[in-house]
């Protein structure tokens, strides 16, 4: 999942956002239970688009492994 964080301190939302993400019921019961949500990498460099600064961001989910 990629995002981006433009807030009032870009970059300050990250960790706020992935535990939030980790946290919901849905994510709660379908991804593993350790390191389910996990930042992919360092946020971007600050970058402005329109005057607007902010950093990208990606989030990997991990799924536990399924046999069908």
């Amino acid at each position: 999942m990629s995002a981006k964080d433009s807030s009032a301190n870009p970059g300050d939302q990250v960790n706020k956002f992935q535990t939030t993400i980790a946290k919901q019921p849905y994510f709660e019961a379908m991804l593993s239970k350790t390191n389910a949500v996990q930042l992919a990498g360092s946020p971007s460099a600050l970058q402005t688009d329109a005057s607007n600064p902010y950093v990208t961001f990606m989030l990997d989910c991990y799924f536990p492994d399924q046999i069908r």
